[in-house]
């Protein structure tokens, strides 16, 4: 039941991955063979940091099309006491649900409850993160 997805493709991942420490993160660029599954896949090393780099910026992780053609995901990272990336909260849908309208109402609902569950794993934001 289920499937193991690379972290570097679709909002859950890459809500994980942008928030890893650095050094782990281009140890994983380096190491990790970033096939295509889609045409929206992110397969070069580059391009790949670079929106990890906006992913930490924003604060959230949004995919269309990365992995499942016409599905869109919406990720937020959840961290730990030790403000380690742990997890993701991630919502997904047909991307014809999922609009340009609706996303900016689904990170705020997504980016807060992230925060709550961090809050409660014992997080204290040091950044302003949300």
């Amino acid at each position: 039941m289920g499937e193991r997805l690379p972290l570097y493709t679709g909002g859950s991942g890459n809500a994980i991955l942008a928030y890893l420490p650095d050094e782990e993160i281009k140890r994983f660029i380096k190491e990790e063979k970033l096939i295509s599954y889609t045409s929206n896949t992110i397969t070069d090393p580059e391009k790949l940091l670079q929106n990890l780099k906006e992913i930490r910026k924003k604060g959230y992780a949004i995919a269309i099309g990365e992995r499942v053609p016409d599905a869109t995901t919406i990720g937020a990272p959840i961290f730990d006491f030790t403000s380690k990336v742990i997890a993701s909260l991630t919502i997904s849908g047909p991307s014809e649900c999922i609009t340009e309208e609706k996303i900016t109402e689904f990170v705020s609902l997504i980016k807060e409850a992230a925060m709550k569950i961090s809050v409660s794993l014992g997080y204290e934001s040091k950044s302003k993160l949300y």
